[in-house]
């Protein structure tokens, strides 16, 4: 049975640093080519930047957890809604969910297992940018 070696709380805020300059990098390659259609994008880049300066307390922490699964679900409502109803373009609509999964994750506490599903919700933000402006 492998244990985990626990990390200095500044190696693990150093890393979490990374993971969210890492969304940071994935935002601006999608901004690069989603042009005028950004909104979303420029209110994720401002909790990124606030999540890279600001750690929340545990209890901070649940209460966001609240707010996180409404405005997902909403989000896949409006995707299933573009994707079955209006027939219409289903990147931005996933994106916007994309975004959101990832200012989510940026304000969990600080460990391993949260930052490498940031980075697996970068990587995905940067297959985005290069779909929606091959």
């Amino acid at each position: 049975m492998s244990r985990a070696i626990p990390r200095p709380a500044s190696t693990a805020l150093l890393h979490h640093r990374l993971a969210v300059v890492m969304a940071l990098m994935g935002l601006i390659a999608y901004a690069g080519g989603a042009g005028e259609q950004f909104l979303t994008g420029l209110i994720a880049a401002a909790f990124l930047v606030v999540a890279f300066f600001w750690r929340p307390p545990d209890d901070a922490v649940a209460r966001l957890e609240r707010v996180w699964l409404p405005l997902a679900l909403i989000l896949v409502a409006r995707a299933l809604v573009h994707a079955f109803v209006l027939r219409d373009d289903l990147v931005l609509p996933v994106v916007d969910l994309l975004l959101l999964l990832l200012v989510a994750e940026s304000f969990r506490p600080t460990n391993a297992q949260n930052d490498a599903r940031m980075y697996a919700l970068s990587f995905a933000l940067l297959l985005a940018a290069t779909a929606y402006r091959p």
